[in-house]
């Protein structure tokens, strides 16, 4: 095989055309765009448009529509059905209420053969790549049989269903594939829709708070600024999302959306007064889900549960716990509050509540089996409001455990497989609201 693959033939008059020559040409130029599309300095492999029949999904039958994608070592485009067939029959899942769904890229490697001359250009015989959609990484004894005249050029994850408290099948929030457009596919929709929504109330909150305060003009200037900030990030998702009923016909490569959402975080912190030095995260195209999952997780923070009176931390996993810190002017007479934010997802259990305590009680809870602080089930017109019916409200009751967590000024349970999909905040309040009224505990 040549080195010069990128140079174009040599053609001289009366040279014997042959279909080397041709594949030679068609070589080179699709190898020069793929490097002019190189130097934009983006990772340029991965989903570009994914679409199934969504009816047969709910019950548990994948039919691909389209799929397009770019293959990542030679950056070829696999475009069904433009230049590409679906071999593979559609998926039918199992009694599982979880499904992995993987890809396979194959390309026609058998040698040019004598072609019969016709005049119809619709029976040119096409180069297409075949396409095989499994429930399994590896090929199946039916499948493996196209390996005899085709090689694999991209394999990969390509999705993850889930069924809902509804038994229906959909999309899970659990996995992004790499992606070269945000847009195109189901990925990540859920979440900008509902960052959409939150951030359209939230701006109408603040103009109606601060129009409403008499503050020094510095400030004002300040939070007018913030607010312009947030209007851009608001204008962005608005051209990927479209507005009541014009849909959206902007679709960037998710770096742009990251690095909006990084610049949304950090206005969304100035405009709370919080000076603290935002953690720096790379992009990382292979790890889309935990690329966006924390930075979502930290602006729908900011957007939920923004009273001034009121204060929310979330409880992060580390060190084999869920914990955090809570501010030193924190007291016995202030009102605390487990929220479990559960958007989609059914409700936990209360046999699978966690024992809470402070951090520094972990090792004793565990030792000794103890319950830590006791949790009462209340309807909070704050939660509700901001988090959705479905997010479950938990009054932390006063007594031994929660004097440990005030001394302490650390709130701590220990991790178990059931909190996997859920997200844990705690809220304080320094005095009772009059929306709270306690809940009738099943």
């Amino acid at each position: 095989m040549s080195i010069h693959q990128l140079a174009p033939v040599h053609w001289q008059m009366g040279q014997t055309l042959l279909p080397e020559h041709l594949l030679a040409q068609e070589n080179a130029i699709a190898g020069e765009a793929r490097l002019r599309h190189l130097t934009n300095g983006l990772p340029s492999y991965g989903i570009s448009k994914l679409c199934w029949d969504s009816h047969l999904l709910s019950k548990g039958n994948l039919k691909i529509d389209v799929l397009r994608l770019f293959t990542r070592h030679q950056h070829q485009l696999v475009d069904f059905p433009g230049n590409a067939d679906i071999v593979s029959l559609p998926l039918e899942f199992n009694a599982n209420s979880r499904a992995e769904v993987f890809y396979c890229v194959l390309q026609d490697s058998s040698q040019p053969s004598d072609a019969i001359a016709t005049p119809h250009q619709s029976a040119l015989k096409k180069r297409l790549f075949k396409i095989i959609i499994s429930l399994k990484p590896n090929l199946t004894e039916e499948l493996s049989g196209f390996t005899d005249n085709h090689k694999v050029i991209e394999h990969g994850k390509l999705a993850e269903f889930v069924q809902d408290q509804h038994q229906c099948w959909r999309l899970s929030e659990r996995f992004i594939p790499p992606l070269t457009q945000v847009g195109f596919t189901e990925f990540l929709k859920a979440p900008l829709n509902q960052l959409n929504v939150l951030l359209t109330r939230y701006l109408e909150e603040v103009h109606q708070l601060y129009q409403q305060q008499q503050l020094p003009e510095i400030r004002r200037f300040e939070i007018k600024h913030c607010v312009n900030n947030l209007s851009q990030s608001l204008q962005y998702l608005a051209n990927h999302l479209g507005k009541e009923k014009t849909k959206g016909e902007v679709n960037f490569h998710p770096y742009f959306l990251y690095e909006q959402l990084q610049t949304l975080n950090r206005n969304l912190s100035l405009l709370e007064s919080d000076w603290a030095v935002p953690l720096i995260q790379n992009y990382r195209h292979d790890d889309l889900h935990d690329t966006f999952k924390i930075i979502f997780r930290n602006i729908i923070a900011h957007l939920k549960l923004r009273n001034r009176n009121n204060r929310s931390f979330e409880l992060q996993l580390k060190d084999g716990c869920y914990q955090t810190a809570l501010p030193t002017t924190l007291s016995l007479r202030d009102n605390l509050y487990l929220i479990v934010n559960n958007d989609r997802l059914e409700k936990l259990l209360d046999s699978h509540l966690p024992c809470i305590s402070s951090y520094s009680r972990m090792p004793t809870l565990f030792q000794y089996a103890l319950n830590g602080v006791a949790l009462r089930p209340v309807k909070h017109h704050s939660s509700t409001h901001y988090f959705g019916d479905n997010a479950q409200c938990y009054e932390l009751i006063k007594g031994e455990e929660l004097t440990h967590i005030v001394n302490d000024r650390s709130i701590a349970f220990l991790a178990q497989p059931e909190f996997e999909d859920f997200t844990f905040y705690l809220f304080h309040q320094p005095e009772m609201p009059a929306g709270v009224t306690h809940a009738t505990a099943e």
